[in-house]
């Protein structure tokens, strides 16, 4: 289906025919889908919505630390002639595109 839609030529594409969006709903990839349903924003599936709470996550600086191989203080107080040394074996840096 995805091929389909991503054809170059706009006039080959899945639903660049006569029947336009229908010929897109009847791929057998949507086939299981009521479109009447989904209109009216009915689940065909008739399952209850529970509400889903996701665990929200306990942030120290601690594990903020733990994600880093080197600390930020360092990078931020760098200065232009230090941003050389990140580039080892690197025989030329242009200036232009060091920025801090």
């Amino acid at each position: 289906m995805i091929q389909s839609l991503l054809i170059k030529n706009p006039l080959q594409r899945l639903g660049a025919s006569q029947r336009d969006a229908d010929e897109i709903k009847d791929h057998p990839f949507l086939k299981q889908i009521n479109w009447k349903d989904l209109l009216n924003r009915y689940s065909s599936l008739n399952i209850k919505q529970r509400k889903y709470k996701p665990p929200i996550p306990v942030i120290n600086e601690d594990i903020l630390n733990q994600e880093f191989d080197i600390p930020f203080d360092f990078i931020l107080s760098a200065d232009k002639s230090s941003a050389i040394n990140y580039i080892n074996g690197w025989s030329f840096v242009n200036n232009d595109f060091v920025q801090f």
